[in-house]
This record gives structure tokens, sequence and C-alpha cells, in this order.
């Protein structure tokens, strides 16, 4: 069986508490609270509201406890009650399954985390599912991924990647650079790029990311994109033409950002600046939604 996407690496139970505007060493009062499986949940909601008729494979691995055992039923509940092609291929551990608090601040447009890392970082190797896209989530949170393990799977899928983490020690840092010639599109936050890359703001930053793979580097925000394939001539900004104003829930965007953009190009094969504003496009309407619940 072949796949249009499959998604690999972090798979997390987030528990979010959103607040209006969270004061640091007070008792902030929550305004809404919802569970998921984090950004691969995300991934798979948008797949779904964008293209249902892509065959989508997600692996990583849980661990065979409550938490696990949640994020099982969730996505066999979503299979059931949305229209998604989805094949579901998730190890179990006896480790723990990777679980989060993560507190959304609606007014900064800002989230803070706790994360207890588990079972999903233990990924090593890409198993190879005959995918015409690979996505590998939070790329800086795997730290036994294998670099042969990634570079055969590069011979046979287009590989992208994205970050959460803008604080990445050296050690991270090395560890994913040398894995970048072996991936055509990073997805990152602009803060979370420039600590990769070293760089004082989003535009050189992209630029020396994406030298350093065979694609493009995307660095998002709120505000916009910044688009490399590593030249000044193809380096640039994309605003966001219809910016969200007044308290929301940001969470999610940059999931629902990457996806839309993948989704463009297994469909439509569209040119890398009409799939970012495809993308910043849907990733508006999915803040929008998220303003109205």
């Amino acid at each position: 069986m072949s796949f249009d996407l499959t998604v690999y690496g972090n798979l997390i139970l987030d528990n979010t508490f959103c607040v209006e505007q969270y004061a640091h060493e007070e008792s902030n009062i929550c305004t809404a609270r919802h569970m998921s499986p984090g950004a691969s949940a995300n991934v798979v909601s948008a797949i779904s509201r964008l293209d249902s008729a892509l065959n989508v494979n997600l692996s990583s691995i849980i661990g065979d406890d409550t938490a696990g055992r949640y994020i099982e039923k969730w996505f066999l509940n979503f299979k059931k009650l949305n229209p998604i092609n989805l094949n579901l291929n998730l190890e179990k551990t006896n480790q723990n399954t990777s679980e989060a608090v993560i507190i959304s601040d609606l007014s900064n447009k800002s989230r803070s985390s706790i994360v207890n890392w588990g079972a999903c970082q233990a990924l090593k190797n890409l198993k190879n599912f005959n995918s015409k896209w690979s996505h590998i989530l939070y790329l800086d949170k795997l730290p036994n991924l294998d670099l042969n393990s990634l570079k055969n799977l590069s011979d046979e899928s287009i590989i992208s990647v994205d970050l959460c983490s803008s604080n990445q020690n050296l050690e991270t840092r090395e560890t994913m650079i040398s894995m970048l010639p072996y991936i055509d599109y990073v997805f990152a936050s602009f803060e979370e790029g420039c600590c990769l890359a070293q760089q004082d703001n989003p535009y050189d930053a992209s630029r020396f990311i994406a030298k350093k793979t065979r694609g493009w580097c995307i660095l998002h925000s709120p505000d916009g994109s910044y688009i490399s394939e590593g030249s000044h001539q193809t380096t640039k900004k994309y605003n966001v033409t219809d910016k969200v104003t007044g308290p929301v829930n940001v969470l999610g965007a940059g999931d629902n950002l990457a996806t839309a953009f993948i989704v463009d190009q297994i469909k439509r094969q569209s040119e890398v600046s009409e799939s970012i504003k495809f993308a910043q496009t849907q990733a508006t309407e999915y803040i929008k939604n998220n303003q109205k619940e």
C-alpha cells in the first residue's frame, strides 16, 4: 500500500488551558480547556478539512498507559466522525506516553508549556511506507533519530520537518544541521528558525537554513512568512493580509499552515509562493474559527 503523506514523530497528549491574559505568579482563571494528541491531531484535522481524499499514514510511538489509550481512541473516533483516509501505525512500548500542559495566552497570542517527554522520543528509524511525502514533527525533539534512516527515506520521498523549540542547545543544532541536506522543506516559527541558524532576523535565518537543505525554508509568524531557497532573489516575506485581531488561541496555527502548504504541493504542485499564500489563508481561517469558539 502507498500513501500520499506519512506523518512521523512526536505524539503528545496536550492538556490545554486558555487564559485571557496570563499573569506570572498569579492564579489565572481558565476560560476554556481541551485535550488532544497535539500537533499530530492538528495535521490530521487540517487534512480532513482541506482534502479528505488524501491517503494519510501516521507513524509514532505511544505508551501502553492511560494517555496512550486516550490518543489511540481519539484518532479512531476522528476516523469515524470525519471524512479522511487515515492509517494508524502506533507502536506501543513500556515507556510513558509523552504529555504536555499548555497555557494559551489569548490576549498576547502566545503559549507556554510543560512537557513530560516519553515514548515518542524513542523514534530512531523512519520506516519507509512508500509515501510521496514524509512530514517529521518536531525534528528538534527526536534525539534518537538515525541520520542514515533519514538519508535512505529521502531517496524515496519528499521530506519536510517542523520544529518546536526556540532554545536548542549546540548539540541539537549541530545534529539538525547535519540532517538538513536530506530535507526538502523546513517549517519553523521566526524564533525557532533564528535559534537554529544563530541569526538575529528571520530573513538571514531563512537563507541560512535553506542553503543547507535541498529545497526551501519557511519561517512563519502571526504577521507573515519568510520563504527562501537560499539566495537573496528567492528570499521573500509574504504578509498576512487578513490578520486576526483581539484575544485568540493561536495554538495549532503553525501546524495548519504547514499542512495546508503540503496539501497544496501534493495536489496542485503549485509554485512555492502560491502555496505559502494558500497556507497563510488557511491558518488565518483556523485562528478565526478558534476565536468564535
